[in-house]
């Protein structure tokens, strides 16, 4: 089941999808979106442990958010020599930035 989910999930995020904007990220990759349909809209993926942490930890990073690469390479660098603290991102200097991604 696993292998086809990775396959529907390819194609889906191929597809330029109404109302969804994917996101540049660091190092060439983009932001997607699952639809939320079964498989991905299933409780048993919903509710699993790996799946809740990630998401909440995710939450939580708005470094990318109206930062050029570079602010987003220092915010890093920052953030791993002060100890790598999840309670770093919630600072407002942290936050999210006006501006484009």
């Amino acid at each position: 089941e696993i292998a086809r989910m990775e396959v529907e999930a390819k194609e889906f995020l191929e597809t330029p999808q109404p109302g969804l904007i994917p996101q540049p990220l660091r190092a060439g990759r983009t932001e997607g979106h699952v639809s939320f349909a079964s498989p991905w809209a299933s409780e048993w993926l919903l509710k699993h442990d790996l799946i809740l942490e990630v998401v909440a930890n995710y939450m939580k990073n708005n470094l990318a958010a109206g930062r050029t690469q570079d602010e987003q390479q220092w915010g890093l660098v920052q953030w791993l020599t002060s100890g790598a603290s999840l309670d770093w991102f919630e600072s407002t200097e942290w936050g999210p930035k006006p501006g484009q991604l």
